[in-house]
């Protein structure tokens, strides 16, 4: 909405009701529905953007994650934009993450036959070394990641549907 978004232009899913609940207080005017990412209940070729933000990282089944995003690609229009913004690599011992690196996106969203990738940009330093760059010399947070880019954890990917 500080973009200049129309809220009502505006949609989200959630499988969580809690989180759907509390969105629709503070967004009222934003059509919010709990469901599941995998069956969303738009039309094809619906949004000009659609939008994922630290999901797929929680996602360690691949059938799921490839149902979300050939869903993501199903309503998203022709020429339209996906935007995803995740962590892209796993947590070291643990297996309830899975980092969306640029091969599982290509996997994913069939890069090169149903999208293509147009840019990727350095979010979030990775959380133990993000948390004591900004507690103990936070001015160079974003010197450290542009000199050491395989530091930055997170990544925003914006893939155009072809």
């Amino acid at each position: 909405m500080q973009l200049g978004f129309v809220p009502s232009n505006l949609y989200g899913i959630d499988i969580i009701n809690t989180r759907i609940e509390n969105g629709k207080i503070r967004y009222p005017n934003i059509n919010l529905v709990c469901g599941d990412a995998s069956s969303m209940p738009y039309d094809s070729n619906y949004f000009d953007l659609t939008l994922e933000s630290t999901m797929f990282v929680q996602i360690t089944n691949e059938q799921i994650s490839q149902d979300i995003s050939t869903e993501m690609l199903r309503v998203t229009k022709k020429d339209g934009y996906i935007l995803l913004i995740d962590w892209r690599y796993s947590k070291p011992r643990n297996t309830t993450y899975l980092g969306l690196s640029t091969k599982r996106i290509q996997k994913l969203f069939l890069v090169k036959s149903s999208s293509k990738i147009i840019c990727q940009e350095l979010g979030a330093l990775v959380p133990p070394i993000g948390r004591a760059i900004s507690k103990y010399m936070p001015s160079s947070y974003f010197l450290l990641r542009a000199v050491f880019p395989f530091f930055a954890g997170q990544t925003a990917t914006l893939l155009q549907k072809l």
